[in-house]
């Protein structure tokens, strides 16, 4: 298991608890830091987040913005992931699987073909057009991960490209 992003999923609740579980356990891994600012909740949603490990604290209904500025104000983290309580991560590792097989059949079918060798060249083109000329090495390691895990993305797309081209 990797260790958590230095991220605060930050959740803005008020009776909750029926929808709270799902989101708290797709951020759990994920985020260094998980704060859910209750204002009133009596349906036992501050329980629930705390068995989940999330810093629980109370603020008054101020109003959306204002209390969202005020969840924001007080999480610890460099980087922040706003959520509503309904709302959870997907497994990005199923979703990126199927991204690319739908990409490779539509591109298949628009007539679209490429070699063996074409998931390694558009992957190697895809680098240092982004991460060197448009400054993604600035974001440091996650910077790196991201743009590394782009272009395995890349070089999936053409495998498979390449596989329907040989089956066809």
């Amino acid at each position: 298991m990797t260790s958590p992003l230095p991220l605060s999923a930050v959740i803005i609740t008020r009776n909750e608890a029926d929808r709270l579980g799902r989101c708290l356990a797709s951020v759990r891994d994920v985020c260094s830091e998980i704060l859910v600012l209750d204002c009133g909740s009596d349906d036992g949603t501050v329980v629930l987040a705390q068995s989940y490990g999330a810093r629980v604290e109370h603020q008054d209904w101020l109003g959306f913005a204002e209390q969202t500025n005020e969840a924001i104000r007080r999480a610890t983290q460099p980087w922040l992931l706003l959520m509503d309580a309904d709302e959870w991560l997907a497994d990005g590792s199923d979703k990126n699987d199927r991204y690319a097989r739908l990409w490779t059949e539509q591109r298949h079918e628009d007539g679209k073909r490429c070699s063996a060798i074409s998931p390694w060249t558009h992957a190697a083109a895809y680098w240092p057009m982004m991460y060197l000329l448009r400054g993604a090495w600035r974001d440091g390691r996650q910077g790196w991960w991201f743009h590394a895990n782009h272009a395995r993305a890349v070089i999936r797309k053409y495998r498979h490209l390449h596989e329907l081209r040989k089956s066809a």
